[in-house]
Protein backbone atom coordinates (compact mmCIF):
# COMPACT_ATOMS: atom_id res chain seq x y z
CA UNK A 1 0.00 0.00 0.00
CA UNK A 2 2.72 2.32 0.90
CA UNK A 3 6.44 2.72 1.52
CA UNK A 4 8.84 5.39 2.98
CA UNK A 5 12.51 5.35 4.46
CA UNK A 6 13.58 6.39 8.02
CA UNK A 7 17.29 6.60 7.68
CA UNK A 8 18.81 3.54 6.50
CA UNK A 9 15.04 1.71 7.59
CA UNK A 10 12.70 0.69 4.73
CA UNK A 11 9.04 0.83 6.62
CA UNK A 12 6.40 -0.92 4.24
CA UNK A 13 2.29 -0.79 4.83
CA UNK A 14 0.62 -4.34 3.35
CA UNK A 15 -3.41 -4.19 3.11
CA UNK A 16 -4.18 -7.78 4.81
CA UNK A 17 -7.25 -9.99 2.75
CA UNK A 18 -8.69 -13.26 3.92
CA UNK A 19 -7.46 -16.17 4.66
CA UNK A 20 -5.79 -18.54 2.69
CA UNK A 21 -8.15 -21.10 0.61
CA UNK A 22 -8.81 -24.29 2.22
CA UNK A 23 -7.99 -26.28 -1.24
CA UNK A 24 -4.42 -24.59 -1.51
CA UNK A 25 -3.68 -24.82 2.12
CA UNK A 26 -1.24 -27.41 2.25
CA UNK A 27 0.53 -25.59 -1.27
CA UNK A 28 0.73 -22.22 0.56
CA UNK A 29 4.24 -21.95 1.29
CA UNK A 30 5.80 -23.75 -1.80
CA UNK A 31 3.39 -21.24 -3.35
CA UNK A 32 4.93 -18.12 -1.87
CA UNK A 33 8.51 -19.93 -2.64
CA UNK A 34 7.70 -19.65 -6.09
CA UNK A 35 6.42 -16.16 -6.29
CA UNK A 36 8.50 -13.86 -3.76
CA UNK A 37 12.40 -13.66 -4.85
CA UNK A 38 14.58 -12.10 -2.81
CA UNK A 39 16.56 -9.86 -5.69
CA UNK A 40 19.00 -8.55 -3.24
CA UNK A 41 19.85 -10.58 -0.04
CA UNK A 42 21.25 -7.90 1.87
CA UNK A 43 18.96 -5.01 1.08
CA UNK A 44 15.28 -5.68 0.07
CA UNK A 45 12.71 -8.46 -1.59
CA UNK A 46 10.98 -7.88 -4.46
CA UNK A 47 7.22 -9.00 -3.17
CA UNK A 48 4.84 -11.00 -5.65
CA UNK A 49 1.24 -9.23 -6.52
CA UNK A 50 -1.71 -10.80 -5.88
CA UNK A 51 -1.66 -14.27 -5.72
CA UNK A 52 -5.65 -14.77 -5.56
CA UNK A 53 -5.26 -17.81 -2.98
CA UNK A 54 -7.16 -15.44 -0.31
CA UNK A 55 -10.69 -16.65 1.00
CA UNK A 56 -13.37 -14.66 0.33
CA UNK A 57 -15.09 -12.70 3.42
CA UNK A 58 -17.45 -15.68 3.73
CA UNK A 59 -15.02 -18.35 4.00
CA UNK A 60 -12.29 -16.78 6.29
CA UNK A 61 -13.97 -18.96 9.17
CA UNK A 62 -13.08 -22.31 7.21
CA UNK A 63 -10.06 -20.69 5.50
CA UNK A 64 -8.69 -19.91 9.23
CA UNK A 65 -9.43 -23.03 10.59
CA UNK A 66 -7.69 -24.86 7.49
CA UNK A 67 -4.54 -23.57 7.82
CA UNK A 68 -4.31 -24.26 11.69
CA UNK A 69 -5.66 -28.32 10.86
CA UNK A 70 -3.63 -28.62 7.39
CA UNK A 71 -0.74 -26.25 6.66
CA UNK A 72 0.83 -25.95 10.77
CA UNK A 73 2.97 -28.15 11.48
CA UNK A 74 3.42 -28.97 15.60
CA UNK A 75 6.61 -28.41 17.34
CA UNK A 76 7.94 -26.30 13.98
CA UNK A 77 7.85 -23.44 15.56
CA UNK A 78 11.79 -23.62 17.61
CA UNK A 79 14.79 -21.95 18.32
CA UNK A 80 17.81 -23.77 18.17
CA UNK A 81 21.82 -22.43 18.83
CA UNK A 82 25.00 -24.28 19.82
CA UNK A 83 28.05 -23.22 21.04
CA UNK A 84 29.37 -21.34 24.81
CA UNK A 85 25.16 -20.59 25.48
CA UNK A 86 23.40 -23.47 23.55
CA UNK A 87 19.81 -23.33 23.38
CA UNK A 88 16.74 -25.63 22.01
CA UNK A 89 13.13 -23.96 22.64
CA UNK A 90 10.17 -25.12 21.51
CA UNK A 91 7.32 -22.48 21.06
CA UNK A 92 3.27 -23.55 21.88
CA UNK A 93 1.48 -21.33 19.25
CA UNK A 94 -2.09 -19.89 20.95
CA UNK A 95 -3.47 -18.92 17.42
CA UNK A 96 -7.37 -16.78 17.45
CA UNK A 97 -9.24 -14.07 15.60
CA UNK A 98 -11.66 -11.39 16.13
CA UNK A 99 -14.08 -12.27 13.63
CA UNK A 100 -16.10 -8.98 14.40
CA UNK A 101 -16.90 -6.14 16.36
CA UNK A 102 -20.75 -5.72 16.33
CA UNK A 103 -22.79 -2.56 17.29
CA UNK A 104 -26.38 -3.92 18.94
CA UNK A 105 -29.00 -1.73 18.61
CA UNK A 106 -32.88 -2.33 17.51
CA UNK A 107 -32.20 -6.09 18.72
CA UNK A 108 -29.81 -6.69 16.17
CA UNK A 109 -25.98 -7.20 15.56
CA UNK A 110 -24.47 -4.35 12.94
CA UNK A 111 -21.09 -5.45 11.90
CA UNK A 112 -18.69 -2.46 12.42
CA UNK A 113 -16.40 -1.77 9.27
CA UNK A 114 -12.82 -0.56 10.25
CA UNK A 115 -12.31 2.97 7.91
CA UNK A 116 -9.09 3.74 6.68
CA UNK A 117 -6.97 6.63 7.41
CA UNK A 118 -3.68 8.05 6.11
CA UNK A 119 -1.73 10.38 8.63
CA UNK A 120 1.46 11.13 6.86
CA UNK A 121 3.20 8.23 5.22
CA UNK A 122 1.72 5.95 7.74
CA UNK A 123 -1.81 3.73 7.01
CA UNK A 124 -3.81 2.32 9.70
CA UNK A 125 -7.53 2.19 10.16
CA UNK A 126 -9.80 2.83 13.00
CA UNK A 127 -13.44 1.57 14.27
CA UNK A 128 -16.16 4.04 14.74
CA UNK A 129 -17.66 3.67 17.98
CA UNK A 130 -20.75 5.84 19.17
CA UNK A 131 -20.62 7.47 22.47
CA UNK A 132 -23.17 5.32 24.82
CA UNK A 133 -23.59 2.19 22.43
CA UNK A 134 -22.88 -1.40 23.06
CA UNK A 135 -20.92 -3.51 21.38
CA UNK A 136 -19.80 -7.07 21.14
CA UNK A 137 -16.23 -8.08 20.12
CA UNK A 138 -16.28 -12.13 19.22
CA UNK A 139 -13.18 -13.83 19.93
CA UNK A 140 -12.53 -17.46 18.44
CA UNK A 141 -9.59 -19.92 19.22
CA UNK A 142 -8.88 -22.75 16.93
CA UNK A 143 -5.95 -25.19 18.25
CA UNK A 144 -4.30 -28.42 15.85
CA UNK A 145 -3.67 -29.76 19.16
CA UNK A 146 -4.98 -33.33 19.28
CA UNK A 147 -4.50 -34.08 22.78
CA UNK A 148 -5.37 -32.09 25.95
CA UNK A 149 -2.05 -32.41 27.34
CA UNK A 150 -0.55 -30.51 24.27
CA UNK A 151 -3.07 -27.70 24.52
CA UNK A 152 -0.60 -24.41 25.36
CA UNK A 153 0.91 -24.29 28.59
CA UNK A 154 -1.49 -27.20 29.30
CA UNK A 155 -4.67 -25.18 29.58
CA UNK A 156 -2.81 -22.42 32.11
CA UNK A 157 -3.25 -19.63 29.00
CA UNK A 158 -5.93 -16.45 29.39
CA UNK A 159 -6.98 -13.89 26.82
CA UNK A 160 -8.28 -10.57 28.33
CA UNK A 161 -9.51 -7.69 26.41
CA UNK A 162 -7.82 -4.34 27.31
CA UNK A 163 -9.59 -0.83 27.10
CA UNK A 164 -9.27 2.64 28.76
CA UNK A 165 -11.67 2.14 31.98
CA UNK A 166 -12.77 6.06 31.35
CA UNK A 167 -14.31 5.69 28.21
CA UNK A 168 -15.39 1.48 28.26
CA UNK A 169 -17.35 -0.37 30.93
CA UNK A 170 -17.77 -3.85 30.53
CA UNK A 171 -21.03 -5.81 30.67
CA UNK A 172 -19.49 -9.17 31.45
CA UNK A 173 -16.52 -11.27 30.85
CA UNK A 174 -13.44 -10.01 28.85
CA UNK A 175 -11.91 -13.36 29.77
CA UNK A 176 -11.25 -16.67 27.88
CA UNK A 177 -9.32 -19.64 29.25
CA UNK A 178 -7.85 -21.77 26.59
CA UNK A 179 -8.66 -25.00 27.71
CA UNK A 180 -10.08 -26.66 24.92
CA UNK A 181 -9.65 -26.65 21.05
CA UNK A 182 -11.81 -24.21 19.58
CA UNK A 183 -13.76 -21.74 21.82
CA UNK A 184 -15.97 -18.99 20.56
CA UNK A 185 -16.89 -16.04 22.85
CA UNK A 186 -18.73 -12.65 22.21
CA UNK A 187 -16.84 -9.84 24.72
CA UNK A 188 -19.72 -7.14 25.51
CA UNK A 189 -18.74 -3.34 26.57
CA UNK A 190 -20.64 -0.02 26.58
CA UNK A 191 -19.04 3.10 24.95
CA UNK A 192 -19.73 5.83 28.06
CA UNK A 193 -17.97 8.27 27.34
CA UNK A 194 -14.64 10.10 25.38
CA UNK A 195 -16.15 11.63 22.00
CA UNK A 196 -13.86 12.75 19.83
CA UNK A 197 -11.43 10.84 21.40
CA UNK A 198 -9.13 7.90 19.72
CA UNK A 199 -8.26 4.89 21.89
CA UNK A 200 -8.05 1.13 21.12
CA UNK A 201 -9.22 -2.14 21.92
CA UNK A 202 -6.51 -5.07 23.01
CA UNK A 203 -6.28 -8.31 23.08
CA UNK A 204 -3.80 -9.79 25.20
CA UNK A 205 -2.20 -13.21 26.65
CA UNK A 206 -1.85 -14.16 30.71
CA UNK A 207 0.50 -17.02 30.77
CA UNK A 208 1.03 -17.68 34.79
CA UNK A 209 3.27 -20.82 34.65
CA UNK A 210 7.35 -19.44 35.23
CA UNK A 211 9.13 -20.79 32.68
CA UNK A 212 13.19 -21.13 33.84
CA UNK A 213 15.11 -19.42 31.15
CA UNK A 214 18.12 -20.94 32.04
CA UNK A 215 17.24 -24.38 31.01
CA UNK A 216 18.58 -25.37 27.81
CA UNK A 217 15.87 -27.22 26.14
CA UNK A 218 12.21 -25.80 27.18
CA UNK A 219 8.70 -25.21 25.83
CA UNK A 220 7.30 -22.03 25.71
CA UNK A 221 4.01 -20.32 24.76
CA UNK A 222 3.86 -17.86 21.95
CA UNK A 223 0.59 -15.47 21.64
CA UNK A 224 0.14 -12.60 19.36
CA UNK A 225 -1.09 -9.29 21.02
CA UNK A 226 -4.18 -7.97 18.50
CA UNK A 227 -4.67 -4.44 19.36
CA UNK A 228 -8.00 -2.40 17.05
CA UNK A 229 -7.76 1.19 17.05
CA UNK A 230 -10.87 3.07 18.29
CA UNK A 231 -12.41 6.38 17.54
CA UNK A 232 -15.40 7.67 19.41
CA UNK A 233 -17.85 10.11 18.46
CA UNK A 234 -21.28 11.03 18.93
CA UNK A 235 -24.10 8.57 17.61
CA UNK A 236 -25.32 11.37 14.97
CA UNK A 237 -21.44 11.85 13.87
CA UNK A 238 -20.90 8.18 13.71
CA UNK A 239 -23.69 7.75 10.84
CA UNK A 240 -22.52 10.94 9.05
CA UNK A 241 -18.96 9.45 9.04
CA UNK A 242 -20.66 5.89 7.54
CA UNK A 243 -22.60 7.45 5.19
CA UNK A 244 -19.79 9.96 3.67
Amino acid sequence: MNAFTDGEIVHFFFEVTGYVKADKSDSNRKLLNEKVDFKDRNKYAHVAGDLSFDSSTKDDTEGFQSILDNAYWPNEWRTRSLGSAPLDVTYEIVSFRISGVFHERNKTLDLVSPVQRVIGSNVYSVYPLESGGVYHLRVVTHLPYRSPAALPGQGQVTLRLDFNCDWIKPLGPTRLRVSSFYDLEYWSFVVTSGEGLQSALTVNCDYSVIVDRSEFQRTEVLCPEMCLPIVISSGKSSRQANIK
